[in-house]
This record gives structure tokens, sequence and C-alpha cells, in this order.
């Protein structure tokens, strides 16, 4: 790894910015999901699986979910270029 940057603090994660070593300076997104001891939800396999579904099902408007370890609540998807969404469309 070469360098690590925090670009997420949500409520529910911590999210960084991971460029890998190597010649084409990969960018990835580590996301670290809290684990609260009365929550049951898996918040961490239903957003890697739905991304992995929807990946897997020729959606390419997300990140591609790359790698899980559930041991340390965490994930891998593929950092996408772009600027923050500040809010939603609605669409008929």
């Amino acid at each position: 790894m070469a360098a690590a940057e925090r670009i997420g603090t949500g409520r529910n994660s911590r999210v960084f910015r991971v460029e890998l070593d190597g010649g084409d300076r990969r960018r990835v997104v580590v996301k670290v999901y809290r684990r609260d001891p009365g929550d049951e939800r898996d918040r961490l396999g239903t957003e890697f699986g739905s991304l992995q579904f929807l990946w897997q099902n020729n959606v390419r408007s997300i990140p591609c979910p790359i790698a899980i370890d559930r041991d340390r609540h965490c994930a891998i998807y593929e950092y996408i270029i772009g600027a923050v969404a500040t809010s939603g469309t609605h669409r008929d």
C-alpha cells in the first residue's frame, strides 16, 4: 500500500481511499462497517451481496465489489472518480 486517506465519515462505516503499490497505481475503496452488539443486521453482507448481484447482471454504474473480509467487518470496492451526490432524482 502506498497511501490511504479517509474519505467517508458516516455513522455506520468508515471509508478509505487506498492507493496500491504497483505500476498502474490502482485505487480502491476500503469500507469498514460498524457492528453494534444489539444490531443483528448484516450491513456488510447486504451491501456487498447487492453490489455483487448488480455487477453480475451487467449494471456498471456502481463500484465493482472486489473482496469481503467478514472477520474484520470490511470490504474492498472499485474506486470511481467523481463527485459526491448531494441529492437524488425521481424518475417516473
